[in-house]
């Protein structure tokens, strides 16, 4: 007697060998606010960063940082009080420093080792860590995110609230920077102060090798960077509640 095996066939998604990912990051007021009707004072996608995930690793680092307004460089201002008296600021502009947005972040997930060299705006720290054990929360809401359809989970770690989406249409754990440990790509992150969002993927064929960061000098885990006192004892302060009227004050910078 024959036996007749019917074979059901299901969709399977096979991905390539490595894939990339570009993400805008912009300041959650301004996200929230879409842009001030000044177009020298739109701000958002001037910092831009690029993931990319290939046999269990990733490598996040920045591609463009600009700074976050446009305007004119050198700065003259003046202000008259109701005698007639007045008082002149003029010079450069003194620009935010944004070194701080540049930052690379090696992920290898075999081993659950996680090297990235961060800076806190004065210090740069290299750091040698296992991965964040982030205790995602996955909820029911769901998001479109450049044509994939996101899940939405949360999270609070060391007493700070994150949202992260992620698409099980690519089943791959990683995301940007230090997020990651869903059952998906995360292509969108709100952290207390900024959201990070997707903008475009692509996928290649072949494997990209992607080697951990060789780093000279100490390195840090998070925990010690958090901790880390700088010696702040070069710092001057000045005193600038002296002003008289009729003080013409010039304020110049190399």
């Amino acid at each position: 007697m024959k036996k007749i095996i019917y074979l059901l066939l299901l969709p399977i998604i096979v991905f390539s060998q490595s894939i990339e990912v570009k993400y805008y990051e912009n300041p959650i007021s301004e996200v929230k606010t879409n842009i001030s009707t000044n177009k020298n004072d739109k701000i958002l996608n001037h910092f831009s960063y690029t993931l990319i995930h290939s046999n269990h690793r990733s490598f996040y680092t920045n591609d463009s940082i600009k700074p976050l307004k446009e305007d004119e460089d050198f700065l003259s201002y003046k202000s008259v009080n109701q005698n007639g008296d007045s008082i002149i600021l003029e010079g450069k502009i003194i620009r935010p420093d944004y070194s701080y947005k540049k930052m690379k972040y090696y992920k290898n997930f075999e081993n659950n080792n996680l090297s990235c060299t961060i800076s806190d705006g004065i210090k740069k720290f290299n750091i040698v860590d296992k991965l964040f054990d982030w205790n995602w929360k996955i909820t029911d809401d769901t998001e479109k995110i450049i044509g994939y359809t996101c899940k939405k989970a949360t999270s609070n770690y060391m007493g700070a609230n994150f949202t992260a989406w992620f698409t099980e249409e690519i089943p791959i754990n990683t995301g940007p920077e230090k997020f990651d440990g869903l059952p998906g790509i995360i292509l969108k992150v709100i952290t207390p102060g900024n959201e990070i969002i997707a903008y475009s993927i692509n996928e290649n064929e072949n494997t990209t090798e992607i080697e951990p960061p060789k780093f000279e000098g100490k390195t840090f885990t998070f925990l010690e960077a958090l901790n880390y006192n700088e010696d702040k004892s070069n710092y001057k302060t000045i005193n600038s509640g002296n002003f008289k009227p009729g003080d013409k004050i010039i304020i110049k910078t190399d």
